[in-house]
């Protein structure tokens, strides 16, 4: 119960905050879903947000994401996570950060991962219609287990990681961009047991400060958790973004 609440509280900060110090921050809060009634009932919710600040000297953000599904009133899934991120000269073309993530979902077997990493970042290509970079960092997890179906829970585990993020956006016209980054994190020790998270978003500027995006997410785990999960989630996701 105590990491649900921590998680709340970060995604409150992520939310409230910049409202008041927008003038020196810069936000920005999607949200997409969907509902059926009928024969089938299902539910689906999905937001993502952050807020950032950044200056020749520094960049400091923050960023959260909340999912929640249900089928026939039957929840089937529910993701938290969240982190901070501070990047040293976010402007030079090599940049250190260290990072803080955290991660919950029960679903999927975890209780709680902690993460925390240290990298660079490289810019490959920056410019008024596209920004490329690569970063390879080295994450430390610190994961709790929910137990499985016979009520057994597994021994906590702290694993390195290697983070390898490749990091693409490029202006289409003047109000349609493209985006991709994946992160790919295999576990030191044993190179068959990685990590990718990847997304992909097509970004449509409605107004100064409303975009509508379509994106496709990848989420795979060579050895799953929980022993019955399957290895890939895929979404395709409509959403709504709002930029503060």
């Amino acid at each position: 119960m105590k990491q649900q609440q921590l998680f709340v509280l970060l995604i409150a900060l992520c939310l409230v905050f910049p409202v008041s110090v927008q003038a020196q921050w810069k936000s920005k809060v999607s949200l997409g879903g969907s509902y059926y009634s009928g024969n089938v009932n299902k539910l689906d919710i999905r937001s993502t947000g952050g807020i950032s600040k950044a200056s020749e000297a520094f960049e400091l953000s923050s960023s959260y994401k909340v999912i929640y599904s249900e089928a026939n009133d039957v929840q089937n899934n529910q993701e938290i996570s969240g982190g901070v991120k501070f990047d040293y000269k976010p402007k030079n073309k090599f940049s250190p950060f260290l990072a803080v993530n955290l991660y919950n979902n029960e679903y999927k077997g975890y209780a709680l991962r902690v993460s925390s990493i240290v990298g660079a970042k490289y810019v490959l290509l920056k410019n008024d219609k596209a920004s490329h970079s690569i970063s390879a960092a080295l994450q430390y997890d610190a994961e709790q287990y929910t137990a499985n179906d016979e009520g057994v829970i597994k021994d906590p585990k702290n694993l390195l990681r290697l983070s390898v993020r490749p990091k693409l956006k490029q202006k289409l016209t003047e109000s349609v961009s493209i985006s991709h980054v994946t992160y790919y994190r295999p576990y030191l020790n044993d190179f068959g047991d990685y990590q990718v998270d990847s997304k992909t978003s097509l970004s449509n500027k409605l107004s100064t400060k409303i975009y509508l995006d379509l994106s496709y997410e990848l989420k795979y785990e060579s050895k799953p958790v929980k022993e019955d999960a399957k290895n890939a989630d895929n979404a395709v996701i409509v959403s709504l973004v709002f930029k503060l």
